[in-house]
């Protein structure tokens, strides 16, 4: 047996010297060579880190669309082996730092022994973060175990909050910078990802949460088949975008707020960025109640996020629908970590009956409330331990999520794209964020994130970088599934070769998808709830349309389709409550005891929250 331990130490001696002998991988595009490493965390991936694809945003280039950089890199090589510093962060201070306005960055991962004739699939990541917070050096996002699938990883820093979607009409300041930074990174790999392996013709966008967002408006533009040939919208792909009206309102209040007049632009480009913080945590258009956890986007909300302008954005991405093919998913149980957020209050949840009421009042208005209830009435959730808590994120789940990529599945449909859609209900066996733990994920189950390793193939010591969990052989299972149906997307504008394993999604009345839950089960998806919530998106839209919320004066750009009801749904009809609504809650065998749980997450679920 002795024998055997020192000959273990040996091979792994023997490996590292390997590894630190092996030459860096190096990849020459016009600007310089770039000198990389090879992964830590798995030695057959190559990394580049910190590869500048624009101009940094400052001074005169603040509020302002990206420029290409075109520089020469000193000497003729830039060392790719250091983190990018994140953009500025709002709303979360969890990100690592240094932040820095200069951030427009993108990292590579490649197979270790690729070449510039490799002709790879690419995936390009876009991260979440309310499109406020979020920087592409996070561990959880990283691509180190994407090339295992034969793919090239791309993920791309883009600026955020009001540094990246400020819009100020009277000074000239357009905004939509954050997603005029992804088309340039976009570009950028256009150009030059052939040099890393990769094929430009073969590129898949896919992003999570706000990376949703801007994936699915990206995917709708008309520019989108020259940049990427199929895209994913993991969890809030669907919603429809604010109008200018509301961006400009946002950003009017916003800069008299810095003490700047609305035309006076050279005061908005040089006030500092702490007075920039100070206001977005302050100003009460997007500080109100209901608390931020617990609110359901909708097209009339005061968010820093991409909106219609008429230029950048031309229509209304739900009405324009998609350009390539697009897989559209959403887990579970989102809500259960945004109700938590807002409810965990010490050892017990506060969620009351009347706070369910209030939150519906809230998002929806008062008139609208009696006729949720039919559908998501408090008895129908009695079975568990708190039902105003599990009522509330059910709400959440469907209305900001489910319902939403249910729409835009069908306009996909409508408009003759292939489309596919999943339904994650994956209980992790691990944490996957930092500060999350064991006892938070048996809480949570399959919320929103939670099938982020599962898509980067992060199986073993999680949560990343450092931790000591490992995925169980069944996820193991599943991540390998994504990893190669994300991959294949990529390759083949397809899932899967075999359609029968994931059959494509064709019309409201054959809502074919898969469930995955220790495997990928092809299943009829049940959307009859998403009734209620497309008429009262529909009303939402008429509000934002006429200029209700604004003043009836109040001009916007993006005249809503003839499919003006935005449900994207070929049936229009409404079945009633009695049929769709929640009869039973189904907590399912993950449910357990919590109230020994909660001091142990309390701090840990509130710092995760930068996550979201």
């Amino acid at each position: 047996m002795l024998s055997l331990n020192v000959l273990a130490v040996y091979l792994a001696v023997a490996a590292a010297q390997s590894l630190s002998s092996r030459s860096p991988p190096k990849a020459s595009i016009s600007a310089g060579t770039l000198v990389g490493e090879t992964c830590s965390q798995n030695p057959s991936a190559a990394e580049f880190l910190g590869i500048p694809y624009a101009k940094p945003p400052t001074g005169d280039l603040r509020f302002e669309p990206p420029q290409a950089y075109n520089q020469s890199y000193t000497g003729g090589t830039r060392n790719a082996t250091t983190a990018p510093p994140a953009c500025i962060q709002f709303s979360s201070d969890q990100e690592a730092k240094p932040w820095s306005e200069d951030c427009l960055y993108l990292d590579i991962w490649t197979p270790a022994n690729f070449t510039s004739s490799s002709a790879l699939p690419v995936r390009v990541w876009v991260y979440g973060g309310a499109n406020n917070y979020g920087s592409i050096s996070n561990p959880t996002y990283s691509g180190c175990f994407v090339p295992d699938s034969g793919a090239v990883m791309v993920s791309i820093n883009y600026r955020v909050g009001p540094l990246g979607w400020l819009a100020v009409e009277e000074a000239g300041i357009e905004g939509n910078f954050g997603l005029q930074d992804i088309l340039l990174g976009l570009q950028w790999v256009q150009e030059n990802i052939r040099y890393f392996g990769g094929d430009p013709k073969k590129v898949l966008l896919h992003g999570q949460s706000a990376g949703a967002v801007n994936t699915f408006t990206i995917a709708t533009l008309p520019q989108a088949p020259k940049l990427i040939s199929a895209a994913i919208s993991e969890s809030l792909g669907g919603k429809d975008a604010p109008l200018n009206t509301t961006a400009y309102y946002l950003g009017t209040a916003f800069a008299q707020a810095l003490n700047c007049s609305s035309s006076n632009t050279t005061c908005l480009k040089s006030v500092g960025v702490d007075s920039i913080t100070d206001v977005f945590n302050t100003l009460p258009l997007i500080n109100s109640n209901p608390q931020p956890a617990t609110v359901i986007p909708s097209i009339n909300g005061f968010n820093f996020e991409p909106f219609v302008d008429g230029k950048v954005v031309p229509a209304q991405p739900s009405d324009a629908g998609v350009q390539v093919p697009t897989i559209f998913g959403s887990n579970a149980e989102e809500g259960t970590i945004f109700s938590l957020l807002q409810f965990l209050n010490g050892s017990s949840i506060s969620a009351t009956d009347s706070d369910y009421n209030q939150f519906l009042v809230s998002n929806f208005g008062t008139s609208l409330v009696p006729e949720i209830l039919k559908y998501y009435s408090l008895s129908a959730f009695n079975s568990t331990p708190y039902p105003p808590f599990y009522a509330i994120s059910t709400v959440i789940t469907d209305a900001s999520f489910y319902c939403p990529a249910h729409r835009a599945l069908n306009t996909a449909v409508s408009k003759g794209i292939p489309a596919w859609t999943y339904y994650f209900d994956q209980e992790p066996n691990c944490p996957w964020f930092q500060y999350l733990t064991q006892e938070i994920d048996e809480l949570l189950g399959p919320t929103h994130t939670a099938e982020i390793p599962f898509v980067m193939g992060i199986t073993q010591n999680l949560p990343p970088p450092n931790g000591t969990c490992n995925m169980n052989a069944t996820e193991v299972a599943v991540s390998s599934f994504m990893l190669e149906a994300w991959t294949s997307m990529a390759a083949n504008q397809r899932p899967t070769a075999n359609s029968s394993l994931w059959p494509e999604y064709r019309a409201a009345n054959a809502s074919y998808g898969i469930v995955i839950d220790n495997a990928a089960i092809p299943d009829l998806l049940n959307y009859t709830r998403c009734e209620l919530w497309d008429q009262i998106n529909a009303f939402q839209r008429e509000l934002a349309y006429n200029g209700t919320l604004l003043g009836a004066n109040a001009t916007s750009v993006g005249t809503p389709s003839s499919n003006s009801s935005g449900t994207g749904s070929s049936t229009g009809s409404s079945s009633s409550a009695s049929s769709t609504s929640v009869s039973t809650y189904n907590s399912g065998a993950r449910r357990v005891d919590m109230s020994s749980m909660f001091g142990m997450i309390a701090t840990g679920l509130l710092v995760v929250a930068g996550f979201l």
